[in-house]
This record gives C-alpha cells, sequence and structure tokens, in this order.
C-alpha cells in the first residue's frame, strides 16, 4: 500500500520522550506514530501478516500493528537493540543485542532461544557472542541465522539455534551480511 515505517529519534534535553515509530502515508502525510522508551536505530521489518517489528534503546522489541500504530507485544532482551530485525520463514523474529545475545522470538512475542554471554548469560546459552551484537542477522535460503558481533565473531547458526560454524576474524563486525 504504499506506506513507509520509521524510527525517529529527539536528540534534545527537553526531557520529553520524542522517541517515535511513525507511519507516513505515500503523499508524505501522518498515518500514525507509536511512542517507545528510547532511541530507535533499527530499520523496522515488516512481515506478510501485517506486523511491524522494531527494536529500541529500551531493550525491547516492538511488535505494532501496521494499521494503528497499536503495540501488539514487546518482547525485553535486556539490552539496546541497535540492529534490525530479521523475520524467518516460520515467522520468528531474529535480533541481537547489546547484552551479547541473538534472539529469536516467536511471531506471538514469546522466546523461542537466546545465545549469547555476558550479564544475562543465565538467560543463555553461552557458546557463541563475547561482545554486542549490533548489527543485523541476515537469513539465507535455508532459514540459517549469519550474524557478527563486536568482538569479531562471525557464525552461521541454524533455526533451531544449532551453532553450524564460527570464525573469529580478529575484529568488529558492526554491520550486517550480504549472501
Amino acid at each position: 500500500d504504499g506506506v513507509i515505517y520509521i524510527g525517529v529519534n529527539d536528540d534534545t534535553e527537553d526531557g520529553i520522550n520524542d522517541n517515535r515509530v511513525i507511519a507516513l502515508n505515500p503523499d508524505g502525510s501522518l498515518k500514525w506514530e507509536t511512542e517507545v522508551g528510547d532511541w530507535v536505530d533499527s530499520t523496522p521489518a515488516l512481515s506478510p501478516d501485517g506486523v511491524l517489528y522494531i527494536g529500541s534503546w529500551d531493550g525491547f522489541l516492538y511488535a505494532l500493528d501496521t494499521e494503528s500504530g497499536a503495540e501488539i507485544w514487546k518482547f525485553e532482551s535486556y539490552g539496546v537493540i541497535d540492529g534490525s530485525p530479521a523475520i524467518g520463514k516460520d515467522g520468528a523474529i531474529y535480533f541481537g543485542n547489546g547484552e551479547n545475545a541473538l534472539y529469536a522470538v516467536n511471531s506471538d512475542g514469546t522466546p523461542a532461544w537466546i545465545v549469547g554471554t555476558g550479564p544475562n548469560s543465565g538467560k543463555a546459552d553461552p557458546f557463541l557472542f563475547q561482545d554486542w551484537v549490533d548489527g543485523s542477522p541476515t537469513l539465507d535460503k535455508d532459514g540459517n541465522i549469519w550474524v557478527g558481533d563486536l568482538f569479531g565473531n562471525f557464525s552461521q547458526i541454524a533455526p533451531d539455534k544449532t551453532e553450524l560454524w564460527t570464525v573469529d576474524l580478529g575484529f568488529g563486525i558492526p554491520t550486517s551480511p550480504a549472501i
């Protein structure tokens, strides 16, 4: 339908939370806006069933209704979400965060799995990430997840959370891979 979805941040010090997700109609007029808890550096991901997924620095992944902007659910990841979510063929949403973890969340907002290390390693399987997962995960045609961290680890992970391989590149990976 041509609607454009973006995240915006207020960089002023007026104490007003102007961190929002905005939907613009194709003519540039405002369709809706929804306030979120903190900065939005994440690019939104749009699912085929009309749900918009976007992360925030408040540590939440938001699921928003594309017609109204209403919050469907939000999932707490315990760390800044800088990268954009990726949506799997099965509807799972994959994203990384600033607490050294990669998350898989079901389309209903329930956790599927977490892998990583760091302060929340008790909540995750600590086999993989040693530093902030800043970039967005990329999915291949088989649904495998490709992602790096700022410590230099680059990994391929199966949708069932099996680590297929990891290579230490020796330098931080703040970007998203292209396949």
